[in-house]
């Protein structure tokens, strides 16, 4: 039944309004809080897949160079010893860090040796993907993940032929790594985003490879058109997307593709732990909607009861006046202005509902920011005021307690580092000016125990005057300190793997690999300059009883002693390097006098005269030696062939001896004239 006086009627009327309002009103924002929400944790996905991605791409690139660049350097004539094999291996501490598991299989598939030690020696590989394809492309390959035989876990093998002088492959050196294991790869399995979210890789032949559910693990993943951020995914499309997958999932996905093997990094939030922070602002906007109609409805009655005395006055007066029974009242005659005093009381209502529902409005948008689920601190700067909000995620940065800061522009530009700060502000004006829609920057903050931080700040204008200026910037700061770190780690290792690459770790001299590129600019300087070079091929006399007889640790120091008396016989601009077992060169660049590479021969084997002193004994070392000079347009091939030729006369003629090679006839008759009766006359 309708309520038929005015008292209730108001009450009730203006409930209802009000009710109805608020309850618009917190659904309308919560719907963009929604929104935003929603478009800020999808793009988070995207950047942490993408982020994850590139980490996996840089150590897949990095452990596969250090394998490549060991298998160079491991000389072919000791793949048929394992136990020489092993040796070598054992001492690629690096390495064996890098993988699971390290072993090396001839080129007929047999694993001749693996380290760790689990018992593989033997076994026949020859079936499996990575080793034919190694074999039949003669180059690196990263296999597709399969089952293991043993524990039918997951691996994927990275492979790096050796080749013997004849450019024949001899054994494949091969490195494991489980995906179950914890390395980086194993990593993806287990590591979280926030309290439900995870990540898996995907296979772009649509191979679940990683997932946090183990029985999904190496199974192929739905048909095509089950889930649609899967097909996307496996497509090799980046981007995020609110899907379902083909379990019944509902979340935010981020899919990035991997450079350099045919897999998908995914990162998978689901909704309901990404919308919780809206489902408990939602509940808490009923309850309060409620508590206010239950404290609304009486006082609305007594306000309706009070305002509306004058006219129940006059109501009573009239009705008593109807009856006969009395007279208006001159206090009520008078009050001609009721509905005016009436009005403007309720203008004065309007005005600080106004004011309240603009501070309400405030205090969301600032409630918002506080509900981002992801570790970024949000702020939200006042340009005009100079007042500057931050999440409470700001404080945790800097070493505190969760709280919400609020701090001046000037102060909190002074916690930048000052090597930092003209580029930061340099960039925020441009933004300010609106020569940039947004800014991104890295720099580093000071923290509360006075060390420093790497913060990525990203911002942009979201509110300007009429005029033009801006008057509102938001935006985001990240912590990436650990990320920076890695990359001064990741440089580190980069220069030590290029280093590798081109020195032999055991003397310390240039290998081959150095020395292909120092003799083919040292040949381009000796056409410039009309001058001939000569180059210098050394072979240790009876090495291989040496490494017999006393081991491979007499070897070693042998080779280390015998390297560092070459360097003694040349000059500084020359080059001695090491080919690789007992053999080495030197180059001998832009030669003055034909006699002078006599004079080198003479003083290599006089140098090498003094005994070698090896742990408690001492050693008499010889070289064989031979010489080769360029004098025309001579490749550095043709050049190192012809100085092995006279190495193979000098040992004819029987070691400890030079034997200089007669040049190619060329244009400069001259020369070749000279270096031929140098030759002949040795």
């Amino acid at each position: 039944m309708l309520p038929r006086s005015i008292k209730a009627k108001v009450t009730l009327a203006v409930t209802v309004c009000f009710v109805v309002m608020l309850a618009t009103f917190a659904a309308i924002q919560a719907y963009l809080v929604r929104n935003d929400i929603r478009e800020m944790l999808g793009a988070q996905q995207l950047t942490l897949a993408s982020q994850f991605a590139g980490e996996i791409d840089e150590k897949l690139t990095a452990t596969h160079r250090a394998l490549i660049a060991v298998a160079r350097v491991i000389p072919p004539e000791i793949v048929g010893d394992p136990v020489r094999m092993r040796r070598s291996l054992e001492v690629r501490v690096g390495l064996q860090s890098m993988l699971d598991s390290l072993f090396l299989v001839s080129a007929q598939g047999v694993t001749l040796v693996d380290l760790p030690d689990l018992g593989h020696s033997g076994l026949s590989v020859a079936e499996r993907e990575f080793f034919q394809r190694t074999l039949k492309d003669r180059k690196p390959y990263v296999s597709q993940p399969f089952l293991g035989r043993g524990l039918k876990q997951p691996i994927v093998v990275m492979t790096a032929p050796i080749f013997d002088k004849r450019g024949e492959v001899v054994a494949i050196l091969s490195g494991a790594l489980d995906l179950l294991s914890p390395n980086f790869l194993g990593r993806i399995g287990t590591a979280s985003i926030g309290k439900t979210g995870a990540y898996a890789l995907l296979g772009r032949d649509r191979t679940i490879i990683v997932s946090r559910e183990h029985d999904r693990i190496m199974t192929q993943g739905p048909a095509p058109g089950i889930s649609s951020y899967f097909d996307h995914a496996v497509a090799g499309r980046e981007g995020w997307e609110e899907s379902t997958n083909s379990r019944g999932l509902h979340a935010l996905f981020g899919y990035k593709p991997l450079q350099t093997v045919p897999w998908v990094l995914v990162a998978a939030l689901p909704t309901e732990e990404a919308y919780a922070p809206i489902v408990a602002a939602q509940k808490r906007t009923v309850l309060v909607v409620l508590a206010l109609f239950l404290v609304l409805v009486p006082v609305l009655w007594l306000a309706a009861r009070y305002l509306l005395g004058p006219l129940l006055a006059l109501h009573e007066t009239i009705r008593q006046m109807r009856g006969g029974a009395g007279i208006l009242p001159a206090s009520l005659a008078g009050r001609t202005d009721e509905i005016g005093k009436l009005a403007a009381d309720f203008d004065s209502l309007l005005r600080e509902r106004s004011r309240a529902e603009t501070a309400l409005r405030e205090s969301q948008k600032q409630l918002s920011l506080a509900l981002e689920g992801s570790q970024l601190a949000l702020f939200d700067w006042n340009v005009t005021s100079g007042e500057v909000f931050l999440s409470e995620q700001w404080a945790v940065m800097l070493g505190g307690k969760p709280e919400l800061t609020r701090i001046t522009f000037e102060a909190l530009s002074q916690l930048v580092h000052p090597d930092d700060l003209p580029v930061l502000t340099g960039l925020i004006h441009d933004v300010l000016k609106g020569a940039a829609s947004h800014y991104r920057a890295e720099h580093r903050v000071g923290t509360k125990d006075g060390s420093w931080i790497w913060v990525q700040s990203h911002g942009q204008v979201t509110a300007r005057s009429p005029d033009g200026r801006a008057s509102r910037l938001v935006g985001t700061n990240a912590d990436v300190t650990e990320k920076k770190n890695a990359e001064q780690v990741l440089k580190a290792q980069r220069v030590e793997l290029e280093r590798l690459a081109q020195y032999d770790s055991l003397t310390g001299l240039p290998n081959r690999n150095l020395f292909n590129e120092r003799i083919a600019q040292a040949l381009a300087r000796g056409r410039r300059r009309a001058q001939p070079t000569a180059l210098v091929y050394l072979d240790i006399d009876h090495f291989k009883s040496i490494n017999d007889s006393m081991g491979h640790v007499a070897g070693d120091a042998v080779l280390s002693g015998f390297a560092a008396r070459l360097i003694k016989c040349v000059r500084d601009t020359d080059t001695v390097a090491r080919l690789g077992g007992d053999e080495f060169v030197i180059l001998l660049d832009s030669l003055r006098h034909p006699e002078d590479v006599r004079l080198v021969g003479n003083k290599l084997i006089e140098t090498m005269k003094p005994e070698l002193h090896v742990g408690q004994k001492r050693l008499q070392v010889t070289a064989s030696i031979g010489i080769a000079f360029a004098i025309g347009t001579e490749t550095g091939e043709i050049l190192l062939n012809r100085a092995d030729g006279a190495l193979y006369e000098a040992k004819k003629a029987g070691r400890n001896r030079f034997h200089i090679a007669l040049p190619i006839p060329g244009p400069n008759a001259d020369a070749a004239a000279a270096y031929s009766s140098l030759a002949q006359g040795r």
